[in-house]
């Protein structure tokens, strides 16, 4: 084992960091820019002797590697799977097209194959029991005057009342890292926001933002408008888009509560809309109302609601599951055990497929779709 580990770090130089094997090709240029969110992919069921030598020329194949994290054990070997950070999302998403239950290496019983799906840390937290009577502007000064690493701050008005909070809010922050520093600081109970005793503020994961491939939200059609007057009716805000948007015309509009989305023709006129909006100031009622595309409907929060998000990653033998909201760590559970339950019952096959004994290195990642766990397995 150490044997490979010296020629993988001849070829490709790594530094170890907090049980990380990191192969860094930029760590001397300062002038490179920092990759987007959604540039990296989660590589799963590796076998535990494979090292940078073997990865890195395997996903150099779609494009320029930006960074690889392989995870690492106190024995000296990895943990069966790693992270490839590419340049660009449209790079991640050509390697999972490519290499998602590639067969890397040949075995006695079969071979192996890896996965390979979006990665993305959970950077977001909800905070319950926030008192309805302050502004967003308020919870956000507050928040960010004892946490840092804050990126943006979600505050929902009342339906019936825009002028108090729903009593909670999202915040997503630079970083995972910095995320759990803020969870951490705020559960350890030496800070009462507001000098609300009686309830204190409540702090947990929330479902992280799903990641739609960026050729798929070119051909979206469709606007959502958040922070809309809940009196206003259908045929009110119809009126109201139309006279902003002028001359533009609008296939349909799909309004409730707070909330509402705007349908049309073609790409070209929803890009044109999207246009004017932007140089709209539009406020009611002390908000200003949102414009941001819609996402497709497999991607929206009803669809979502009773799976796992796109872009979770639970490393084998970690309690991560503990950095995603509560209301899917059960979901993740039953993953689990039906995985397992699955791997069994198809190892038998004899034809490219993994032991028993390898069933909880199966797949390092969960995965939403079981159907598509199935049929590699029995590939």
């Amino acid at each position: 084992m150490s044997g490979k580990k010296e020629i993988a770090e001849s070829k490709y130089p790594v530094i170890q960091s907090n049980g990380q094997r990191i192969y860094f090709p930029y760590m001397s240029d300062k002038n490179v820019a920092a990759p987007p969110r959604g540039s990296e992919v989660f590589v799963g069921n590796l076998p535990r002797d494979l090292f940078e030598d073997e990865l890195v020329p395997l996903f150099s194949q779609v494009d320029l590697i930006y960074k690889v994290r392989l995870m690492m054990d106190f024995s000296g070997s990895t943990r069966g799977f790693a992270f490839v950070q590419y340049h660009t999302i449209e790079a991640a998403n050509k390697a999972i097209e490519r290499f998602n239950n590639y067969p890397i290496r040949k075995k006695r019983n079969g071979c192996a194959r890896i996965t390979v799906h979006i990665s993305l840390d959970n950077c977001r937290l909800f905070f319950g029991n926030i008192p309805k009577g302050k502004s967003s502007e308020a919870i956000e000064a507050e928040l960010r005057n004892i946490i840092d690493g804050i990126e943006k701050v979600f505050v929902y008005a009342e339906r019936k009342n825009p002028r108090l909070n729903r009593g909670f809010a999202f915040v997503e922050f630079e970083s995972h890292a910095m995320a759990a520093i803020a969870r951490r600081k705020l559960l350890s109970g030496i800070f009462d926001l507001w000098g609300n005793e009686d309830e204190r503020i409540c702090v947990d994961w929330a479902e992280p933002e799903p990641i739609v491939n960026p050729a798929i939200m070119k051909r979206v059609k469709i606007l959502y408008f958040r922070n809309v007057p809940v009196s206003w009716s259908p045929d009110r805000f119809k009126s109201f888009a139309n006279r902003i948007l002028k001359n533009i015309v609008i296939e349909r509009i799909y309004k409730k509560d707070n909330y509402a989305f705007v349908h049309f023709f073609t790409r070209n006129a929803a890009e044109m809309a999207m246009k004017m909006l932007e140089s709209e100031f539009l406020i009611f009622h002390g908000r200003e109302i949102e414009v941001e595309w819609a996402r497709p409907v497999g991607y929206s929060r009803q669809h979502r609601g009773s799976r796992l998000p796109d872009n979770l990653c639970i490393p084998n033998g970690q309690k991560s599951d503990r950095s995603v909201p509560p209301k899917v760590r059960k979901i993740i559970q039953k993953s689990k055990k039906k995985i397992i339950k699955i791997s069994s019952a198809v190892s038998s096959n004899g034809s490219c497929s993994h032991s028993s004994s390898d069933s909880s290195d199966l797949f390092t990642e969960i995965d939403i779709n079981l159907e598509k766990k199935i049929l590699i397995l029995s590939k």
